[in-house]
């Protein structure tokens, strides 16, 4: 039975109960049930329900101020308990009539429910206890998984170390094959070369007529430049600016010049002497070790009178190419793209330098 259905059951046997009292009631006991009854409507129009305002008016009424003069004690008290009788009447009367019909159907949906819910109920016991066997077999693949890992891990990390020790034996060992291939490009380089360091070189210079020592000048903390930055610094240099004179301002002091400048300007310079087969008299130039294209032989000796009215336009910033029982050749750095004697090979006379060789080469002399 639905809820307002019930009211309305309420309602109904709440008026029944009072028509039967009326009818049978004294004048004196109607007026009092009146007045109840007009309460107890008041109250429905307050909102209660018609058991709760009822229960209202049951509890209450003693309150209510009668009309008439008081009645004996014992009339009161039996009036009240002839009201509680009705009331415990009325109350089993409205119980007996309208819930044990909506308790019965209650209580019937109440146990199919709880059927449906035990039965639902024991589905989920059993899918737990599927899901709990099923996460015992993870936990323990996950532990061997685990144990497995741990184990790989051990494996790898000794690995690692192993790998870190090869790797420092291998980068010590290519420190020491990049040191012997220096070595080595050296060596080729300077076949049939003398090579001095820390000393000035036994040659002199002209001096307006006068012979003076070579004097070069160096820088502890020069460094060996790129083939860029030799080209770049030989552009900007002047030495080659200077004019070529025999007993004034020869290749000595152009050599000891470009020297002197290089080093002041950061880039390690050395002054060589180169010696021909049959000739009495040398050359004297400068050599630059490269870190990227090995020894470098530049010679800057500048224009003689003739060549600097007439030719102008030559650069007289030079590679030298020099090796030992070879022609000595020179081709203008504006031209020069690599050191290697091959290349002048290729080049030659083709480059319209305009110098001719001075010889062959018998010995090379190098003063770092």
């Amino acid at each position: 039975m639905e809820p307002q259905d019930r009211e309305r059951e309420y309602e109904r046997n709440i008026w029944e109960n009072y028509r039967q009292e009326w009818a049978t009631a004294s004048e004196e006991k109607r007026a009092e049930l009146n007045k109840r009854m007009f309460r107890w409507q008041e109250l429905i129009k307050q909102g209660l329900t018609p058991i709760q305002a009822y229960y209202k008016v049951m509890a209450g009424h003693s309150n209510i101020p009668p009309h008439r003069s008081p009645r004996p004690r014992w009339l009161q008290a039996l009036a009240a308990i002839l009201a509680l009788a009705l009331t415990a009447a009325i109350i089993y009367s409205v119980i007996i009539t309208g819930e044990i019909g909506p308790l019965k159907v209650d209580v019937e949906s109440l146990g199919g429910t709880l059927a449906s819910t035990k039965a639902e109920l024991s589905s989920t016991q059993t899918e737990l206890n599927s899901t709990k066997q099923t996460l015992t077999s993870t936990q323990t693949e996950l532990s061997t998984t685990r144990q497995t890992l741990t184990s790989v891990q051990t494996e790898l990390s000794a690995l690692n170390n192993t790998l870190t020790s090869v790797q420092d034996e291998l980068e010590t060992t290519q420190a020491q094959l990049e040191a012997t291939e220096a070595k080595l490009r050296l060596y080729e380089e300077t076949i049939g070369v003398e090579v001095f360091s820390g000393i000035q070189p036994p040659y002199e210079k002209e001096s307006i007529g006068r012979r003076l020592q070579v004097s070069l000048i160096n820088n502890q903390i020069a460094t060996e430049p790129t083939w860029a930055e030799l080209i770049s610094f030989l552009l900007a240099d002047p030495t080659d600016n200077q004019l070529y004179q025999e007993n004034i301002f020869d290749c000595g002091n152009f050599a000891e010049m470009l020297h002197n400048n290089a080093e002041t300007a950061g880039l390690k310079t050395a002054f060589v002497a180169v010696f021909f087969t049959g000739k009495e008299q040398g050359h004297a130039l400068n050599a630059f070790r490269t870190v990227d294209k090995g020894l470098v032989y530049v010679d800057c000796t500048g224009p003689t009178l003739w060549q600097w009215q007439y030719q102008p336009q030559l650069e007289y910033d030079k590679i030298a190419y020099m090796v030992k029982g070879q022609e000595f050749g020179a081709v203008s750095i504006d031209q020069a793209t690599s050191p290697v004697y091959s290349f002048y090979e290729q080049i030659g006379e083709s480059s319209g330098s305009g110098w001719l060789p001075l010889g062959i080469v018998d010995r090379i002399e190098i003063y770092w």
